[in-house]
């Protein structure tokens, strides 16, 4: 089968997304003697991580968020150092179960007028983990 008949039945087939790592996963099994169902393998592997990566971009502009919210553009400074210490804790991946502190940190509300999140307090509520 020639590259371009292959080209074709995967357009038909709906699997284009293949003809992307083609060269780089064919190369890759003359290299590494891998098999031709790991090499296969690989290749839908590629073709299911693109799908993947596809639809959570379709979704994310779906969604119409107004900006993008990243860390790095998160406002510290309107936190207490205290907080601002967790979440570079949390955010490091640092806080493990059992040997520090979980915390919420929402808009304050009336907590008479509800349990929810939106109810509880802005500054630190501090449990102790498992």
């Amino acid at each position: 089968m020639t590259l371009y008949s292959l080209t074709e039945c995967l357009k038909r087939l709906r699997l284009s997304g293949i003809l992307e790592s083609y060269e780089v996963r064919l190369s890759q099994a003359r290299e590494n003697a891998l098999s031709h169902n790991e090499w296969l393998e690989l290749l839908l592997q590629d073709e299911i991580q693109r799908r993947d990566n596809t639809a959570f971009i379709e979704r994310i502009k779906k969604a119409k968020f107004e900006q993008e919210k990243t860390l790095e553009s998160f406002e510290m400074a309107r936190y207490p150092l205290k907080v601002q210490h967790l979440i570079r804790d949390l955010a490091g991946g640092s806080i493990s179960a059992g040997k520090q502190r979980a915390f919420n940190c929402w808009p304050y509300r009336d907590r008479q007028k509800s349990s929810g999140p939106s109810s509880w307090s802005s500054s630190l509520s501090s449990r102790q983990a498992g």
